[in-house]
């Protein structure tokens, strides 16, 4: 009886933990990077580009105007997501783990630049919610790229 009882226990014992949940952490949280799809609606053809930290130039790509093109495993933290038409200018972005995120660069006429076109960024999140959207201004936001 006693050696049932132990058989028993040690039978339960092992169906408990074969009924533990395993949590899976996604690959994107445990090495902390996100993705970054960049659009092209300014009406003109612009090279476009995503860096981080020291890294000038990560895969600059030419997109036709409705182009787009997905930048993958970018790493969590600060970005720059660049575009040039006739001069590279950028903003800055802060990227979350696994985050998939869309930046919209489109052109609009301007009613304090009397009618010139001002680049402006929209960002939107994987439903297409706008996270924020504006003109890119100049100052801290601006800096060369060769």
């Amino acid at each position: 009886m006693k050696k049932l009882l132990a058989i028993l226990a040690i039978a339960f014992t092992a169906f408990l933990f074969s009924c533990q949940e395993k949590i899976v952490i996604p690959d994107c949280e445990k090495n902390h990077y996100g993705t970054v799809t960049v659009v092209n609606k300014t009406g003109y053809n612009a090279w476009v580009d995503v860096t981080w930290g020291n890294v000038v130039e990560n895969y600059e790509k030419l997109l036709y105007n409705n182009g787009s093109y997905k930048y993958n495993d970018i790493p969590s933290g600060s970005i720059e997501i660049w575009i040039k038409i006739s001069n590279w200018e950028f903003n800055y972005e802060n990227l979350s783990d696994c985050e998939d995120m869309t930046y919209t660069w489109y052109l609009v006429k301007s009613a304090t630049a009397k009618g010139e076109d001002i680049l402006m960024l929209k960002v939107t999140d994987y439903y297409d919610n706008v996270i924020s959207d504006g003109p890119i201004t100049g100052g801290d936001k601006v800096k060369s790229k060769q």
